[in-house]
């Protein structure tokens, strides 16, 4: 009996011992799985972290890289737009300066062109009353016209010479008169007379060429007005032209005719249709 308890004790130690080391092996292998998988997790949560700060290293160059090159545009804007902007400035100025340049071009226009219809219409009053003075005389011997920034009175030589003559006849006296108030009452204007003859000498004068008869009249008329009625010679030039020259309305009929031509270099042009 002792001895079957002895065996049975022993059996019983045998087989605690051999759970134990079995549990002791199956802990110990456990245990050893673990550790197993533990370094391995660690290390794999080792090369995960590894990876991770590398990637925020490249995040974070990348930012930085992105950061430096909006930094840089916004200066490369801003240089652009403030070199656009001086460009829009100076265009502008420029345009301004140009419209205030037209507007004052436009304003010189403007009153050159009045200045220029009070000269014409001033020029126009002095013909008038030039031309007035000698209206007394018959309108067949008497004609007027502007040419330019003259002012041309033509008369018959019926009325200044006597006839077959380069005389002036004694109604010249008249018209003289007339002539030396004009320019008495104008002292910038200038005087040239110039007297027309056709190709025969109706004068007793002897002379070589029918165009000296011409220069013999406007000749005595400035001598007269220069000696009697005390005109300066500088202000008067003496001319003559042949009978090329087509007389003008209305003395059709009489080529042989004198020119007073009143003239100034003051007095604007005016351009007529003659």
């Amino acid at each position: 009996m002792c001895k079957t308890l002895l065996v049975r004790s022993i059996d019983y130690f045998i087989f605690v011992g051999l759970m134990y080391i079995r549990n002791s092996t199956f802990i110990l292998i456990t245990a050893l799985l673990c550790g197993c998988a533990s370094s391995r997790m660690n290390q794999q949560l080792t090369d995960e972290n590894t990876r991770l700060r590398l990637d925020s290293l490249a995040q974070e160059n990348r930012i930085r890289k992105l950061l430096d090159e909006k930094e840089y545009l916004e200066q490369k804007n801003a240089i652009t737009e403030q070199a656009l902007n001086t460009r829009l400035q100076e265009k502008e100025d420029s345009l301004n300066a140009k419209e205030k340049q037209l507007k004052e071009r436009e304003a010189s226009l403007k009153d050159m062109k009045s200045r220029k219809e009070q000269e014409s219409e001033a020029f126009r009053s002095l013909a008038q009353s030039i031309f007035d003075s000698f209206k007394n005389i018959t309108p067949s011997d008497y004609s007027c016209r502007i040419s330019c920034s003259q002012m041309i009175v033509e008369i018959s030589d019926r009325v200044l010479f006597a006839s077959n003559s380069i005389k002036p006849d004694s109604r010249t006296q008249t018209t003289l008169i007339k002539v030396k108030e004009i320019l008495l009452k104008n002292t910038d204007l200038q005087l040239l007379i110039v007297a027309h003859t056709d190709t025969f000498n109706h004068t007793k004068e002897k002379v070589a060429n029918v165009a000296d008869i011409g220069f013999l009249k406007s000749l005595a008329l400035c001598e007269q007005l220069c000696a009697e009625q005390g005109i300066s010679q500088q202000r008067i030039t003496s001319a003559s032209k042949g009978a090329a020259v087509k007389p003008t309305q209305p003395l059709q009929n009489s080529r042989n005719r004198v020119e007073f031509i009143f003239y100034s270099n003051l007095l604007p042009c005016i351009y007529l249709k003659e």
